[in-house]
């Protein structure tokens, strides 16, 4: 957040020199991050930061040949996908927008040497990235390419209900993307427009190809959909002269001011409307259940202003010291972030089953074979939360209409039930009621080169 505003900050000063104009883009940068869905904050919210500067450093870009912009534009794009694989899809519409711009109006040899040298740079900090993938899940590029990894949907084009869900939630950020675009294009001082037009055929191409496909989900996406509008805003803010001039049909300039007001707030309700997750999880559950009324909601004990908060913190100390230091684990726990990362190496099973070392965790299989897929990985040690587990029986995502969300539960149930088993032929070194913690090495068979470490 604090570098969005940076970035922001930076590029309307250099342009106009305005503070208030400064105020008026870093409260647009907030209100944005107040959108960001919960789920996968952090990447999302850094790669945004990393969506913007590749949106500004490509618009700031000069007429001459300049092997730096180029280099920091393949960087930038790196990160960006480091972050989380599916970015990549942002980074090549951005920078493909730019370098089709480019060409377009420089018409110069030389743009193709910016290009290699742009991908050059993307695949230095890309290559060693994706050989690790390659050695643990013999995939180079997580998770677009499924080979070894049983999370693996398929590939294909999504059917016709997925498609038109995907568009449903896109299409609030469409109308924000499409007024800011007609606010920033209306300026007759505004001068690099062959640039923001081809973003948004780029933007509106690649998203629509993209709620074709299995990962076209709102979520996923979200920096995209979400990020042009917010660069069409900030060289808005950079424009020195708020002179308009109208070169489109049917608007004049009142009626387009109308126009704009209207759109944005439309498009503010409905974004309410699609991530509903947001009053809930900032106001009702963040400042009103912890700060304001905590008696109307009881606030969880891994709060950090719970008073039961160091309970959980030493319950959580005392699983992990049931096994040696240095040691390896594997843990499917609810809060594993209560653990010391520090005194172990700690493998966190979020959705067990979904993804793994390869060939992949067996969970078609029986509780043996996930022992001796975790020994034959140098796993020894498990916690396992299995309170409730033996209980439940099905989840409504398991009758989800998309074929990968439907499979990551059902593997998740599986992987349940094989921790579950464990109980039959290992006993625990510990186990609370709701915690146990498993010696892999207890059985009557393991193999030796990991048990006798």
């Amino acid at each position: 957040l604090v570098l969005l505003i940076i970035l922001t900050v930076n590029e309307i000063w250099n342009k106009n020199k305005y503070l208030w104009q400064c105020v008026y883009g870093s409260v647009c940068v907030c209100i944005y991050a107040i959108f960001i869905p919960i789920v996968n904050i952090t990447p999302i919210l850094s790669g945004a930061a990393c969506a913007l500067a590749i949106l500004i450093v490509a618009h700031n870009s000069s007429e001459n040949f300049s092997w730096r912009t180029s280099f920091l534009l393949g960087l930038l794009a790196a990160g960006l996908t480091l972050l989380k694989g599916t970015f990549v899809v942002t980074a090549i519409i951005f920078c493909g927008a730019y370098y089709f711009a480019r060409i377009l109006s420089l018409q110069s040899f030389w743009i193709l040497k910016e290009l290699v040298i742009a991908i050059s740079s993307f695949l230095i900090l890309l290559v060693p990235w994706a050989f690790t993938n390659l050695y643990y899940f013999d995939t180079l590029f997580y998770p677009l390419l499924g080979v070894g990894l049983v999370s693996s949907g398929g590939f294909g084009f999504a059917g016709t209900e997925i498609f038109l869900d995907n568009l449903y939630q896109y299409h609030p950020l469409y109308l924000l993307t499409l007024s800011t675009w007609l606010l920033l294009i209306c300026h007759e001082r505004y001068e690099k427009r062959l640039f923001i037009n081809i973003l948004l055929v780029f933007y509106f191409c690649g998203t629509i190809i993209l709620a074709l496909t299995p990962g076209g989900g709102f979520r996923y996406n979200f920096i995209l959909l979400s990020i042009p509008s917010l660069f069409y805003l900030i060289e808005y803010f950079s424009i020195s002269d708020k002179k308009i001039t109208i070169n489109i049909i049917f608007f004049s300039e009142s009626q387009l001011r109308k126009f704009l007001i209207f759109i944005i707030v439309i498009t503010s309700i409905l974004m309410l409307n699609q991530i509903k997750r947001v009053g809930g999880q900032l106001f009702e559950k963040g400042l009103y259940a912890r700060l304001l009324n905590p008696e109307h909601r009881p606030i969880q004990p891994t709060d950090p202003i719970s008073s039961n908060y160091s309970k959980q913190r030493d319950l959580y100390s005392e699983l992990q010291n049931m096994i040696p230091a240095n040691t390896t684990a594997i843990v499917a726990v609810e809060y594993p972030y209560l653990f010391n990362f520090s005194r172990n190496h700690l493998y966190v099973s979020d959705i067990p089953g979904t993804t793994g070392f390869k060939p992949g965790m067996p969970f078609q299989g029986t509780p043996e074979n996930l022992r001796q897929y975790l020994l034959s990985n140098e796993i020894r040690y498990v916690i396992h939360t299995y309170k409730g587990w033996a209980e439940i029986n099905d989840f409504h995502e398991m009758h989800s209409k998309i074929e990968w969300v439907r499979n990551q539960v059902i593997r998740y149930f599986a992987v349940n039930k094989q921790l579950l088993g464990f109980i039959e032929f290992l006993k625990p070194v510990f186990d609370n009621g709701s915690e146990r913690v498993f010696d892999l090495c207890m059985a009557n068979i393991h193999p030796a080169s990991v048990c006798n470490n």
